[in-house]
């Protein structure tokens, strides 16, 4: 401990046979079609996802099969017919995201040392068993273990209000009291006071004025909470439709 490599060395997808990890056949096939296209052509179109792991993705294999070609890249969000052609006419200089390539490496490479140095860490420090940590994982758990602690420990104190239903000029209204009276007993006293005065005296009036811009577009998290909000759907069905609405051309990309 820690574990840290000198490098992080690039390999096809891994699969279990036996005892052992080997190549998947179909990831090195798919890796060969690239490695052909690559070597037919004098310049790639990147058109994978217009996002930091869309860029990683690109990165990885183009490093991987050792190509040098020079690369532009596709930046897109919808996949219309006039979106892809607009595109097209707009290529950027592969260089101009770099930063963006960088930041998803590191991305990849932190999940990786934490996740494995953390998990060893808590493994030893428990004395048996295997534990999983990681940068994301982790956190996010604590959260949810945090909500849980506090609605468990949560203890409700009861009150009262007192609300009426009257009018003024012939239109009908509720009125509910601001005060929160901690004993039933107060809160009767308060409305028998009423029923005896039968009058209610406005004490002050305030009007203000608002802009209420429109909502923005939906973002993926957002949208996941709307959906499950309103129809239950779990983050991973709505995703599923998201993204079958992207390449229908119905929606534009679901994960920027």
């Amino acid at each position: 401990m820690p574990i840290i490599p000198p490098s992080f060395k690039l390999v096809p997808r891994q699969v279990r046979e036996g005892k052992e990890y080997k190549a998947d056949a179909g990831a090195l096939r798919q890796l060969k079609i690239i490695r052909h296209v690559f070597d037919s052509c004098d310049t790639i179109i990147v058109a994978t996802d217009a996002g930091r792991e869309g860029e990683l993705i690109f990165r990885l294999i183009y490093t991987y099969l050792n190509c040098t070609k020079p690369f532009k890249r596709l930046w897109i969000s919808s996949l219309t017919d006039k979106a892809i052609k607009e595109g097209l006419q707009k290529l950027k200089q592969g260089s101009d995201y770099d930063s963006l390539y960088h930041a998803a490496k590191a991305r990849s490479e932190a999940d990786w040392l934490v996740g494995i140095n953390a998990s060893q860490a808590l493994s030893i420090a428990a004395g048996q068993g295997t534990y999983s940590l990681g940068r994301v994982q982790t956190p996010t758990l604590a959260m949810i273990c945090k909500r849980y602690m506090e609605n468990r420990n949560f203890v409700s104190v009861p009150f009262w209000q007192v609300k009426i239903q009257t009018e003024k000029a012939g239109i009908p209204f509720a009125a509910l009291s601001g005060e929160r009276y901690e004993n039933r007993q107060n809160a009767d006293a308060v409305l028998r006071l009423l029923q005896e005065n039968k009058t209610l005296q406005v004490q002050s009036v305030k009007k203000k004025e608002v802009n209420q811009e429109s909502p923005l577009l939906y973002d993926l998290t957002t949208l996941q909470k709307e959906a499950n909000s309103k129809h239950g759907f779990s983050a991973d069905k709505t995703l599923s439709i998201a993204q079958k609405l992207y390449e229908a051309k119905l929606t534009t990309y679901p994960r920027t």
